[in-house]
């Protein structure tokens, strides 16, 4: 679907996920990040646990934006816990080389400081 804005166009991107695509990327992935970003993620006993309970659960993890890590971070994270995250990304993103690859990874698009109901609309539907 396609939004406007004056007169240009702004598509919605919806989330591709692929489970062919996630899991190896989860496999991989803390060695990407170590070599690329020089960024492993570690958990305490404590939180690892918290986290084992929310397995299955409908939960919501909202960064809160210290770095441009976070989605490497929050990668880790769905590789760590063993499960496969939506996530919202700007749309820019989402159009760039690297958006098919996002998209399979479970991203989809967001317009920042603007409304975006097809992107409440597909956050809604993913929470369901």
């Amino acid at each position: 679907m396609e939004l406007f804005k004056g007169q240009q166009a702004i598509k919605f991107f919806p989330n591709e996920r692929s489970s062919l695509v996630v899991q190896p990327m989860q496999v991989a992935a803390p060695n990407i990040a170590r070599l690329a970003y020089r960024l492993t993620l570690s958990l305490s006993a404590e939180n690892q646990s918290a986290l084992k309970q929310l397995k299955k659960a409908r939960v919501l993890f909202l960064p809160n934006h210290p770095t441009y890590m976070d989605p490497v971070v929050m990668f880790l994270l769905s590789a760590k816990m063993d499960e496969e995250f939506y996530y919202l990304a700007d749309h820019l993103q989402l159009r760039s080389v690297v958006g098919p690859l996002l998209q399979k990874l479970g991203a989809y698009s967001i317009r920042r400081g603007l409304p975006d109901r097809e992107s409440v609309k597909h956050t809604l539907d993913v929470l369901k």
